[in-house]
């Protein structure tokens, strides 16, 4: 049970924050990480610089096709970064988190969206340290 990891750049936090919300609100993705940063890089036969939005997506070796078709399909740039990264080595409680938190999900009905849960305490998601 290995989660995989792909990070992908965008041009601003609105477009990351639209996708990232649709994905890991599908169950495609169990979180993403985001960062904002300075990027250097050829386009058109120059060199470029721009701020850009730095995400890296986590989810299910079961889900990164679907994640990374998503990504190709939803990502404002032409030519969009959609890397995976091998993850040689991870914590076994945290792959299991990510594998519980891919798993397919019912759909949501009118009913459902009404009757939200009470709010999560401050302590969210397996990265948070435990005093």
């Amino acid at each position: 049970m290995r989660p995989a990891v792909v990070i992908s750049t965008f041009p601003d936090r609105r477009a990351l924050a639209r996708i990232a919300n649709r994905l890991v609100g599908d169950g495609t993705a169990a979180c993403v990480n985001i960062s904002r940063i300075s990027s250097v890089y050829s386009w058109g036969g120059r060199t470029e610089s721009a701020a850009e939005y730095l995400a890296i997506f986590k989810t299910s070796q079961r889900n990164k096709g679907r994640l990374k078709r998503a990504l190709a399909e939803l990502h404002p740039y032409d030519v969009p970064e959609i890397a995976e990264i091998d993850v040689s080595s991870v914590n076994p409680a945290y792959a299991r988190w990510v594998a519980d938190s891919t798993r397919p999900r019912p759909p949501r009905t009118a009913a459902s969206r009404r009757s939200r849960p009470a709010r999560r305490p401050a302590a969210r998601g397996p990265s948070t340290s435990r005093r």
